[in-house]
């Protein structure tokens, strides 16, 4: 009987993207909400995303963190994205 593998080990870092990379305005005119914007995996989705043109909606319970990555967002050309601190 042949084992099958364990969903946790299909997705290992060598069958990740290192970056996700949308061409520009592939995103343009959607609106998308992130929870968990502030860092991490939502920080880094945020800012690939902003840059493929979306408009955020991002949500997080740390309110500094999100100003900053408004502020990276703004300052890359993305659109304002609207913060909302839980």
């Amino acid at each position: 009987m042949t084992e099958q593998p364990r969903p946790s080990d299909a997705l290992t870092p060598t069958t990740l993207p290192a970056r996700l990379d949308l061409p520009p305005d592939t995103l343009r005119g959607r609106i998308l909400l992130l929870t968990g914007a502030a860092s991490g995996l939502g920080r880094a989705a945020s800012l690939a995303l902003a840059e493929a043109g979306a408009q955020l909606i991002l949500v997080d319970r740390d309110l500094k963190g999100l100003e900053r990555l408004y502020d990276d967002i703004v300052d890359q050309g993305g659109a304002e994205p609207v913060l909302h601190a839980m």
